[in-house]
């Protein structure tokens, strides 16, 4: 939610500076005479920024989805690999706990 509020924040800041100059970028001229209302030009102008801070939001979001997918399955297969590779010693120490008493003492 932050991010993409963020990203809407860009997009009114993009919208905002670059509104002049937008006019300018897009506007489409046959033998002197606008095709585009000013308007017009602003919309398309606010669509592209849109769709450019869309694209940015997706590919941020995806790459750190990425990298905490791949550091959980690390963490999965390391945590894995470690109790395959010490069970019977895990499990000694828990026979010896269940058998000394779980560590109670009885009062003399």
């Amino acid at each position: 939610m932050k991010t993409l509020l963020v990203a809407v924040l860009l997009l009114v800041g993009l919208t905002l500076l670059c509104d002049e100059p937008s006019f300018g970028w897009y506007a489409v001229h046959l033998d002197g005479l606008q095709m585009f209302e000013p308007f017009l030009e602003g919309l398309i102008f606010v669509i592209i920024a849109g769709a450019l801070l869309l694209f940015g939001l997706f590919l941020a979001v995806s790459l750190v989805g990425a990298l905490l997918l791949g550091f959980g399955a690390v963490l999965f297969s390391v945590l894995f690999i470690g109790l395959h590779m010490f069970w019977p010693i895990l499990f000694l120490l828990l026979v010896i706990y269940l058998v000394a008493g779980g560590g109670k003492q009885t009062a003399s």
